[in-house]
């Protein structure tokens, strides 16, 4: 016998499997597919919601409006209380003459509304970046309390709102990948287990004649395999065809926010994390079947 023979009548026996029950094999490879499918959505979902909590968190997180009376001297001094708490990141100085500069800018298709504003209106400013969130109401509380400050703005709603969703996502989704998860694998032991059943006869002549256990037990374990390579391809193809329809919404909805493309290093770390979920989740049942069947 040939060092190849062994296994490439492994394989075939495999494919052979694979046929023989084909309409159990379609179901464990639909239920995984879904399953794959719904945890790349998720994993999707939360590079989103990263990605749009990196955005807000780079941007300036409190910001302090002055009066009309508070100096540059003034305001430094302010900015220095502030880098003493050790909970700034960054601290960017916004004049008068800047402010109306942005106000032009984000107005320049609106010619009534720049005839009524001029550079003596608007407050000089302070844009702080926080090194945590936690911080955020802290540093809030400092500037109300500076005579020269005329309001604060801070957004922590914003930020801990998204970090909320974000954690909330992670849950869910942990937990109907969990059930979907679980429900693949019992499939994968069901098909595989009726797979052994049917060829018990022909198992046993087997044994008879000498064949390896490992012999036995292989095209089995392939076949779980199969139906993992196969399932974290089709979700992922799905997904990524389905992409193209669903970012022009999403696009929209985030204005602003650089969500898409996709970087391809995550395409084919999903894709990737797919295939080795799917064949974990094929190898599992395989292996809890073939213990249950072929122990005997």
């Amino acid at each position: 016998m040939s060092l190849f023979t062994t296994p490439v009548r492994i394989i075939k026996t495999t494919a052979q499997h694979f046929l023989r029950n084909m309409s159990h094999s379609i179901t464990a490879v639909i239920v995984m597919s879904l399953t794959l499918i719904l945890i790349t959505f998720f994993i999707l979902m939360i590079f989103g919601l990263n990605v749009v909590l990196t955005h807000f968190e780079a941007k300036p997180q409190v910001t302090a409006f002055f009066k009309d009376e508070a100096s540059v001297d003034n305001i430094n001094v302010i900015k220095g209380k502030l880098f003493e708490t050790g909970e700034v990141k960054e601290i960017q100085y916004v004049s008068k003459e800047e402010a109306l500069a942005r106000y032009k800018e984000q107005n320049k298709d609106e010619p009534i509304l720049l005839e009524m504003v001029s550079a003596k209106i608007l407050p000089a400013s302070l844009e702080i970046s926080a090194t945590d969130i936690v911080y955020l109401g802290h540093l809030a509380s400092l500037l109300e309390e500076e005579l020269l400050v005329e309001d604060v703005y801070f957004q922590q709603d914003v930020v801990a709102t998204l970090q909320q969703w974000t954690n909330a996502i992670r849950l869910g989704g942990m937990v109907l990948v969990a059930i979907f998860g679980l429900i693949s694998v019992l499939i994968v032991i069901i098909t595989i287990g009726s797979n052994i059943a049917s060829r018990r006869e022909e198992i046993e002549i087997m044994r008879l004649v000498g064949a390896s256990s490992s012999y036995i037990r292989w095209p089995f374990l392939l076949e779980g395999m199969s139906y993992g390579v196969i399932s974290g391809t089709i979700a992922l193809l799905l997904v990524y065809f389905l992409l193209p329809y669903i970012a022009p919404s999403v696009s929209n909805f985030m204005a602003g926010i650089p969500l898409f493309p996709i970087p391809n290093t995550v395409i084919l770390k999903l894709f990737l994390g797919d295939v080795a979920l799917g064949i974990f989740m094929g190898v599992t049942g395989s292996m809890v079947a073939i213990y249950k069947g072929l122990s005997k």
